[in-house]
């Protein structure tokens, strides 16, 4: 569905809403159709572009907001029946269903179900009485439901190892242990944590207390079973404080998503597979020259052998000749290092990164150009480089070479599809508040609008079948926004597209 396309959605006998999701967990109304106006009794600029949290500032309490970021993250249609919304302007009954579009926004077709609830008479001196019994059946329907499903749900205490105060029987599924051998203190939430993770996790937890936050969300983590497997989980924590604004537990939910993880590691694969063939290209242009440098240099050695021009006899001569070989050998010796460097540079763009590390983004960026640098040079693409941004800020280094790679490497194989003229790339770095932007523009016509909201969808390629697998910008989002918690967008200007990149100063969340 187009995100202009509000025709289609005023043709539907229901109240619809469109949402698009921000990094904070809020949801931007994207459109709201007329039979939603008039049940909301609000116009399409009162709400249009703004946040749903701002425009409906109790859509939290009714619930649909967690319900909103439940279907985003895991894709899966759900529905609210009867939740109950009131603010200052309008009250009422509705039962929502969400639904993931492919272009990752949400859409909310939900009905006014206040006529059938009209039995109820709830006056409003009954009303806060209502919700409260309300709230209590909630509170049970709630747990029966987090103990007959797949997700977990934890009340953990704030000490060292996170002891666990309440757990739902679904855990049994997810890790292994009984509810009993966590509320008996027999293992504790804190210990199921991976190695690796545990740092972390109680990092970004601290963080999150110390900038007073109620609600977070971690990057997905691993758990030991008590089996000794592992499986990856997504977790949503709320914060509880006392009177004083102490904390003293936390609340969430817990998601296994290890499926997730496994087909993103596949992708991966093949991403890097794809990567190799194009590696293995670049690797025979920057070998090319020095190759038949070596060889022309052999063949003269060979030749002057062969023929005698020179008569090492005479000490002259001689003399000569060994400063002839000399220098011959001294190139040929330099040539056999550049050729070992490049395998090194190549073989460090395969290396995991273990951790970030300091750095100014001009360093990841130069050793791209080092990478593609050649096969760049011989399809005649000149790059401009105009580094401005003075910060040294947390990233992946290899990831982040990959990251330019992948766009470089779109840019020339677009040059060469349309066989471009003057082919010229321009990357700019420059500081922001927070952190730091990159972005790489050429002059290659362009990308088709149509494509612009698909580009980053694994196996959608706007190269011919022969050139493209789909899965380079797939990567370089993956990249970007879930390792280094920053944004990739692209854009057509006069003369081709812009990628732009923002990177935060750190990691922590």
């Amino acid at each position: 569905m187009s995100k202009n396309n509000n025709f289609s959605i005023n043709l539907i006998p229901s109240n619809v809403v469109l949402y698009t999701p921000t990094q904070e967990g809020d949801f931007i109304i994207d459109a709201f159709n007329r039979r939603a106006q008039i049940t909301e009794k609000v116009s399409t600029e009162e709400v249009v572009g703004k946040k749903v949290t701002k425009v409906f500032p109790n859509v939290e309490e009714m619930g649909l907001l967690d319900l909103l970021r439940r279907v985003n993250y895991t894709g899966i249609t759900e529905v609210l029946e009867n939740a109950y919304y009131k603010d200052e302007r309008v009250s009422g009954w509705r039962k929502c269903k969400v639904y993931k579009l492919d272009d990752g926004r949400l859409m909310n077709i939900y009905e006014n179900t206040s006529d059938q609830k009209s039995s109820f008479k709830i006056t409003k001196n009954k009303h806060a009485s209502y919700l409260k019994d309300r709230k209590r059946d909630d509170k049970q329907v709630l747990l029966t439901l987090f103990d007959k499903g797949s997700s977990v749900l934890f009340k953990w205490n704030n000490d060292a190892n996170w002891n666990v105060l309440y757990v739902s029987k679904s855990v049994e599924g997810l890790l292994g242990y009984t509810r009993d051998d966590f509320l008996k203190n027999q293992v504790s939430f804190a210990s199921c944590i991976h190695k690796d993770d545990i740092q972390r996790v109680a990092k970004e937890v601290s963080d999150a207390i110390a900038t007073n936050k109620d609600y977070f969300e971690h990057q997905p983590y691993r758990l030991y079973t008590k089996s000794g497997d592992v499986k990856w989980v997504y977790d949503s924590t709320v914060i509880l404080r006392d009177d004083e604004g102490n904390v003293t537990s936390f609340v969430g939910y817990t998601i296994d998503i290890t499926d997730i993880k496994k087909k993103e590691q596949q992708l991966l694969l093949h991403v890097k597979q794809a990567q190799m063939g194009e590696m293995i290209s670049m690797i025979a242009h920057q070998w090319r020259q020095p190759l038949a440098t070596i060889s022309v240099r052999a063949a003269n050695i060979k030749m002057n052998l062969l023929f005698k021009n020179y008569d090492l006899q005479d000490e002259k001569r001689a003399e000569e000749f060994v400063a002839y070989l000399d220098d011959s050998l001294s190139e040929i010796e330099h040539l056999t290092q550049v050729l070992s460097q490049t395998v090194d540079d190549f073989r460090t763009f395969y290396m995991p990164d273990k951790s970030p590390t300091i750095q100014s983004v001009d360093i990841p960026i130069s050793k791209a150009l080092e990478i593609i640098q050649s096969s760049l040079k011989a399809n005649d693409v000149e790059v401009i480089q105009n580094y401005r941004s003075s910060k040294k800020i947390e990233l992946f280094d290899t990831e982040m070479m990959q990251v330019i790679v992948n766009i470089l490497k779109n840019s020339e194989d677009n040059f060469l599809e349309k066989q471009i003229e003057n082919r010229k790339i321009n990357i700019n770095t420059y500081d922001i508040v927070n952190g730091v932007a990159i972005e790489i523009l050429d002059n290659g016509s362009g990308i088709d609008e149509s494509m612009l909201d698909r580009i980053y969808e694994p196996y959608f390629s706007t190269k011919s079948e022969k050139n493209g697998t789909g899965l380079g910008l797939y990567m370089s989002k993956m990249i970007i926004e879930e390792h280094h918690k920053g944004s990739i967008d692209v854009k057509n200007f006069h003369e081709g597209a812009c990628f732009r990149i923002t990177l935060k100063d750190t990691l922590q969340t």
